[in-house]
């Protein structure tokens, strides 16, 4: 419900900020989330190390809980505070990277890139109290309270513009978002941990694992961040803000294909961490595997389909007069990029668990090797061929197969998992060839019904 709730929002509100702010504004507001984004990768892991740590300890021993948190937070706090301040110092230098940006936007660059810096000290350690919450199960809080965030931000931005108010001023409203639910975190924390005395205790061996697990998760998010946002600075730099502010508004929407997907797969990251250290038995593990390996392809094709179907009026929404065949079909060919890279959800986060520096190589290269595309086709064919240049990162669906086969199961429950959705891609096939709205309309409404009971009667009854 929440991530119904978040991607609604993120359809909703790309469109009101660019018809608000016009493409070029919206582009410069895009480049700043970018480099925030870019330097939130400070967070180094210590999230995802909290909640596989913290998950494997026993939730009322005072000593081992201190022991964790210590580094956690404590860590947490020394690479907010100092990021923060390295953002703000270096604004002026970061805006130079970006030469086809005018003096005024420029000056504006640096100045929200200036109290960015807050925004990415907030974040940060929302991050920490968030690993802990996953640790505990508690997804109904955490998604309440990323939900709430999100509503508060979203309907913040499209007032302010609405109000006048440029990238700034939005950055401004960041801040005040991001502060708010940080007292919310913190709240939920006190109550998860009342009646345990948590207290400064600094162990070496704890202390050196967790630090060692934080950077390889570290260096594997760096992947998906430098895919995910980097990109953007390249189109910057490339093809300037109004065509960032066109490609932005299709990665936005796009990208929320693979955010709602991911999210029924995410309780993978404690469950696969109990089962190596309980044992759970193992006809259980294949069960609560092959269903996430079908929730989250049944739900990253159907949304896909979805998107492609109305992809005309979404774009003569989200742009109005400046939509043109070249932007409706880029739009198109992204939604079948991130469809089958959002595929790759439960092998990321099994290999979060068991294997971290083969998933870190894998993505890393990926990124990589992406990246490099994203400026090539920039560079030599515009927004089309920065589109086309993600295609690379599909590659990364490669790690559901190396994930099962580390846990010792079969590739053939990935592949069973996956009959229906090929069933799907084939049918989003025959909709690329249609033209008619009404029957791509039938056409969604099937694979709504097939999708369901196919994964009620296979996966939830068996």
């Amino acid at each position: 419900i929440a991530g119904v709730i978040r991607l609604g929002l993120s359809l909703l509100t790309v469109p009101v900020l660019i018809n608000l702010m016009g493409v070029e504004e919206y582009g410069l507001w895009a480049l700043a989330s970018a480099v925030v984004a870019v330097v939130l990768l400070a967070e180094a892991g210590l999230s995802i190390a909290t909640t596989v740590y913290v998950s494997h300890v026993d939730k009322e021993d005072a000593n081992s809980l201190s022991q964790i948190l210590t580094v956690s937070f404590g860590g947490m706090l020394i690479l907010a505070t100092t990021f923060m301040l390295l953002l703000f110092l270096s604004a002026e230098p970061i805006s130079a990277f970006f030469p086809r940006l005018e003096a005024q936007q420029r000056q504006t660059l640096v100045s929200t890139l200036q109290i960015a810096g807050l925004a990415v000290w907030t974040r940060l350690m929302q991050q920490v109290f968030v690993g802990v919450e996953q640790a505990y199960e508690r997804y109904g809080l955490m998604n309440l309270l990323n939900t709430i965030q999100w509503v508060l931000l979203n309907c913040g931005l499209c007032i302010i513009a609405w109000l006048g108010g440029h990238t700034f001023e939005l950055m401004q409203w960041l801040v005040v978002c991001n502060f708010a639910i940080l007292i919310c975190h913190a709240s939920v924390i006190q109550s998860l941990l009342k009646g345990i005395k948590i207290r400064f205790l600094w162990d070496k061996t704890t202390g050196l694992n967790i630090i060692k697990h934080s950077l390889n998760s570290w260096i594997a998010t760096l992947g998906v961040v430098l895919f995910l946002k980097c990109d953007r600075l390249i189109v910057a730099s490339i093809l300037g803000s109004n065509v960032l502010g066109i490609y932005a508004a299709i990665t936005d929407a796009v990208g929320a294909i693979h955010l709602f997907s991911a999210l029924p797969v995410q309780p993978l990251l404690p469950y696969i961490s109990q089962h190596q250290e309980k044992k759970v038995h193992n006809l259980d593990l294949i069960k609560y595997v092959q269903q996430s390996l079908a929730l989250n392809a049944l739900l990253a094709i159907i949304l896909g389909t979805s998107l492609y179907v109305f992809s005309p009026i979404i774009m003569s929404i989200m742009l109005k007069e400046s939509i043109t065949e070249n932007i409706i079909m880029s739009f198109k060919l992204a939604i079948i990029i991130y469809t089958l890279y959002s595929l790759n959800a439960v092998g990321y986060f099994i290999l979060l668990n068991i294997a971290v520096k083969k998933m870190m190589i894998l993505i890393l290269f990926s990124s990589m090797l992406t990246l490099l595309s994203i400026a090539f086709g920039a560079k030599y064919f515009g927004l089309i061929g920065a589109i086309l240049g993600n295609g690379v990162y599909i590659i990364t669906i490669w790690m559901n197969a190396i994930a099962l086969s580390l846990l010792g199961l079969s590739k053939k429950i990935w592949f069973n998992s996956m009959k229906l959705p090929f069933y799907l891609i084939s049918v989003f096939l025959i909709i690329i060839s249609i033209n008619n709205v009404y029957l791509n309309i039938c056409f969604v409404i099937l694979q709504l019904i097939a999708a369901f009971v196919w994964f009620y009667q296979r996966i939830i009854y068996t």
